[in-house]
């Protein structure tokens, strides 16, 4: 499976890096498809065990087929949990990688249609 990662987010509980959800949105060139991924990992022995965190654990898993930027921000809030709803702030927090006007890669903060257009786009131009 050729990929790209074309978005991302991450955010833990009140500054705990032992709870911690991530949702990584990449571009599938084999399948012409956007895959969203919610990935979470916990605290060993819980809260007030000894420290350190279990290993990333894929939670859910969302293809879109045929992608539009409507259906992309769709599936991505899909993946959303509490973590990433409160502490995340997704509407300002959410990196897509797009191109500049020197049709570098860089980060676009923001979840909208227009910036997931953008990062369609620029995974269609960079395969070219």
């Amino acid at each position: 499976m050729a990929t790209t990662n074309i978005g991302f987010i991450s955010a833990c509980i009140a500054g705990d890096h032992r709870y911690t959800t991530q949702v990584i949105v990449d571009y599938d060139y084999d399948t012409s498809s956007v895959v969203v991924t919610q990935e979470m990992n916990g605290a060993i022995s819980g809260m007030d065990g000894p420290g350190g965190s279990y290993p990333f654990d894929v939670r859910k898993t969302v293809r879109v087929q045929d992608p539009t930027p409507a259906l992309v921000i769709s599936a991505i809030k899909s993946c959303f949990d509490d973590t990433i709803k409160t502490y995340g702030k997704p509407s300002k927090n959410f990196r897509f990688y797009v191109l500049d006007e020197h049709d570098r890669r860089v980060v676009k903060r923001g979840l909208n249609q227009k910036l997931a257009r953008a990062a369609l786009e620029c995974v269609v131009s960079l395969h070219h």
